[in-house]
């Protein structure tokens, strides 16, 4: 997964922290609410951010919803990786929501 040199899940120490490994490690499908026939659970949600600078009401709530699970994935892969607690200092994807909450307003 990273550098061509094996690392092992620190919470799991006689894994390798493979990409299939971190999906399990994590819960990445029960937490995304995907099959798991998904090859890459993370990747296609994230193919579906959004792009235009005006969105739907259903899209935002989705997102809204979405974007703090995948945003603590994010965070405890990183946290997997470099085997350590690593703490955060705001709200995780604090930007993306506070643009999607205009679209989640009653004049919109």
């Amino acid at each position: 997964l990273f550098g061509g040199k094996p690392q092992y899940c620190p919470k799991h120490s006689m894994q390798q922290l493979t990409k299939k490994h971190v999906i399990d490690c994590l819960n990445m499908y029960r937490c995304l609410f995907m099959s798991e026939t998904m090859k890459d659970p993370l990747s296609f949600p994230m193919g579906m951010l959004p792009t235009r600078p005006s969105i739907p009401y259903d899209f935002a709530f989705s997102w809204s919803q979405q974007w703090s699970i995948i945003c603590t994935i994010l965070h405890e892969f990183d946290q997997l990786r470099h085997s350590q607690v690593i703490p955060f200092k705001h709200p995780h994807g604090q930007k993306l929501l506070s643009w999607l909450d205009r679209f989640l307003q009653p004049s919109h």
